[in-house]
């Protein structure tokens, strides 16, 4: 993006100008995961890394690495990051209802794809 260094950080757009970029953002890196062949794809969504933490972090490595299983090495390293890990507060329900209404719409077609997923 050639604004990119015009960016004020003391402006905030409107939520739906913000989900209507991470929608795009969304849908054009899916587009382009939808061209590479299933064995070079990965599914690991931040959630399912907090909801499994330690094998959620093996699932990577093993693809990543290309193994066929974990070695012990992997598993303390996964072990010691599943310890930091920490669910960020929800923002979303701290949002007016008109905010999350325009918020939700703006990301309605990333998400449908997503929870196809």
């Amino acid at each position: 993006n050639p604004h990119l260094g015009e960016w004020d950080e003391d402006y905030m757009p409107p939520i739906e100008e913000m989900g209507a970029m991470l929608e795009r953002w969304i849908l054009d890196a899916e587009d382009a995961f939808d061209t590479l062949p299933e064995e070079q794809k990965l599914y690991l969504s931040f959630e399912d890394v907090l909801a499994r933490g330690e094998e959620a972090l093996l699932d990577l490595v093993v693809f990543l690495l290309d193994r066929d299983r974990p070695t012990e090495i992997d598993r303390r390293w996964a072990s010691e990051q599943a310890a930091t890990l920490v669910r960020p507060p929800l923002r979303f329900p701290k949002l007016d209802i008109d905010q999350q209404r325009r918020l939700t719409a703006s990301v309605a077609e990333a998400t449908k794809r997503l929870a196809g997923r």
